[in-house]
């Protein structure tokens, strides 16, 4: 994957994670609480303004936090053209 395609799934996985965590009414020191106590609000902030990409452990820990699945966090996968 080329640099600008990680940056724009960065930027709309935060906005995905920012909509649920605000839905399920959580700030973001919230929802740090609820997940591994080594995980820092300054992560999570990260992630929402796409300044850095969790790993998948951590998108299933971000799930678990919200009560979602992990696929709600991520952006739709883009279908190729036959």
């Amino acid at each position: 994957m080329m640099k600008g395609k990680d940056d724009k799934l960065a930027a709309e996985f935060g906005e995905r994670l920012r909509k649920l965590r605000e839905a399920a009414g959580l700030s973001q020191s919230q929802l740090a609480a609820k997940m591994d106590p080594a995980k820092l609000v300054q992560a999570i902030s990260r992630y929402e303004l796409g300044q850095q990409t969790p790993t998948l452990g951590i998108i299933y820990q971000l799930a678990k936090a919200l009560g979602c699945k992990p696929c709600d966090l991520l952006p739709p996968a883009k279908r190729r053209k036959k």
